[in-house]
């Protein structure tokens, strides 16, 4: 894994360091080299929508990279991004006092679980994995938000870190719906792991 490296073959720049995260680009090469290498049986990735690629670099820069995986693993499974709120999570839970809930929109620490960005992004990646017998996309956004509202808290488990990135608490409450959904759009069943290791980025 490599922090904000969205996992798309196109030029990245990455406005916190001023420049084209040109990092990404080695870090890549050298990771589809190692795939290519090991030959896994089961390859999972994906990136935060939040990139700012146009819908061709989404679908084109995507395909590269299957061009890569694709035959040197068994499987592929894109994952589609998390949801994003609009608010850090945790903060919005914080105790407040009355007034405050009355009057900010926020008190619910609710967000729609759908934009029009996170949806236009979702398509270019089915287009690039449908070029490709052996990627399948993985979506969990109704089970990370239920009936498309996602939740600062939920169940009484904290949801969001911050206002991107889920909790490993909740991330674990996760893994029944992620294997259902892997060997229901894959050719054989995944293994089961005995501890689920997740990354969101």
């Amino acid at each position: 894994t490599k922090s904000s490296c969205p996992m798309v073959d196109a030029p990245f720049y990455y406005a916190r360091i001023g420049r084209e995260f040109s990092e990404c680009d080695r870090w890549r090469s050298a990771l589809l080299a190692q795939i290519a290498k090991i030959k896994p049986d089961v390859v999972v990735f994906g990136s935060t929508y939040t990139s700012a690629f146009t819908p061709n670099q989404w679908t084109e820069g995507t395909t590269r990279i299957l061009d890569a995986l694709a035959p040197a693993s068994g499987h592929v499974y894109i994952m589609r991004s998390t949801p994003v709120l609009p608010f850090d999570g945790p903060s919005c839970l914080e105790p407040r006092s009355w007034l405050y809930r009355m009057l900010s929109p926020r008190a619910a620490c609710t967000a729609a679980a759908h934009s029009n960005r996170s949806d236009s992004v979702y398509r270019s990646l089915e287009a690039a994995a449908g070029r490709f017998a052996n990627v399948s996309m993985i979506d969990m956004t109704d089970a990370i938000c239920p009936d498309g509202t996602c939740s600062a808290q939920r169940d009484g488990t904290i949801v969001f870190r911050d206002s991107q990135h889920l909790t490993a608490n909740y991330a674990r409450t996760l893994a029944a719906a992620l294997q259902t959904r892997m060997t229901a759009s894959g050719p054989a069943p995944p293994p089961k792991f005995p501890t689920i290791r997740a990354r969101v980025s």
